[in-house]
């Protein structure tokens, strides 16, 4: 349970390091108990995000459905193991069954955050922006200090063209953790670009700067900024 709950926090930090990190503590987990659910649930999320979150192989995800089905073999009722099934199926697009197994999570855990956040996602995607806003702002009423919640909840104002509550939690994403990935700054660059605030694109791209990001995204951003900037 301890490395299980270590690993869960390298997990939350969202960076591609700190999953390595993770997925190494829920195999310290297994090598102890072999029965145990919630780190194969852990397994399936960080090899899911290796994929989606890190830019690595998709075959990943073919390794992340093993892992869930295994937790699922052992513990029918594992929230944390519908919630990974749930991002799996995200990840691949199926969204109905993202859906569908992410709504299971909630059944058996009402106050699990992780999966509450993950339907806003889906439905973020599914540009369904009112729906992806109601679960989201659960997830982060339970859960404020995550960044990834933030970093969602930010996404969807901005898509709802509420460009001041999008800044408002982007920033709070980006003040727990400054080099998640994918970086909030990448919005808030563009909030500026659509704004036309040259100056305030080119403060936010100091700002990563400082920080030395590693997300080619960003960067990618940089040059749209300055290209607008002549």
């Amino acid at each position: 349970y301890d490395y299980y709950l270590k690993g869960r926090e390298y997990y939350y930090r969202y960076r591609s390091e700190d999953n390595d990190n993770a997925i190494l503590l829920f195999k310290k987990a297994l090598t102890l108990d072999t029965r145990y659910a919630p780190a194969y649930a852990g397994l399936a999320d960080a090899y899911v995000q290796r994929s989606l979150r890190y830019g690595q192989s998709s075959v990943w995800l073919d390794s992340a459905m093993l892992q869930s089905e295994q937790a699922l073999r052992l513990d029918n009722n594992s929230a944390e193991a519908y919630k990974a099934l749930g991002l799996i199926y995200y990840s691949r697009s199926w969204f109905q069954k993202a859906l569908a197994a992410n709504r299971t999570a909630v059944e058996l855990n009402p106050n699990y955050d992780p999966a509450l956040g993950n339907l806003g996602w889906v439905y973020y995607q599914m540009g369904k922006f009112d729906q992806a806003r109601h679960w989201l702002l659960k997830a982060v009423q339970l859960n404020p200090t995550n960044p990834n919640l933030n970093l969602g909840l930010g996404m969807i104002y901005l898509a709802l063209h509420e460009n001041k509550l999008a800044r408002e939690y982007l920033e709070i994403a980006y003040t727990l953790q400054p080099l998640h990935q994918p970086n909030p700054l990448i919005a808030l660059v563009m909030i500026d670009l659509m704004q036309n605030d040259l100056p305030g694109a080119a403060a936010e791209m100091e700002r990563a700067a400082i920080k030395n990001h590693t997300d080619a995204a960003l960067y990618l951003l940089a040059g749209d900024a300055a290209l607008h900037a002549g």
